[in-house]
């Protein structure tokens, strides 16, 4: 079984049930994630504590024309 989680203390919480019941022995093998998903998940935890919450990509990106175009409409 592969399980990915976070470390809080000396805790690990992990993403999804084990599917054990309480107080079963496990053993475990650690290692560190160096996925790009999770360094991500790190900093956007790290902006929330501070209350920023980024948006995610997506969506049509806005180009220099587009707000020229807009400009112009607005006569700006």
């Amino acid at each position: 079984m592969k399980l990915k989680g976070t470390v809080k203390g000396q805790s690990i919480v992990f993403d999804e049930p084990l599917g054990l019941p309480e107080g079963q022995s496990v053993e475990a093998e650690i290692t560190r994630s160096t996925d790009e998903d999770e360094a991500r998940l790190a900093r956007r935890e790290m902006l929330a504590k501070y209350g920023i919450t980024p948006i995610p990509a997506g969506g049509t990106p806005v180009t220099n024309e587009m707000v020229n175009e807009i400009r112009e409409e607005l006569g700006i």
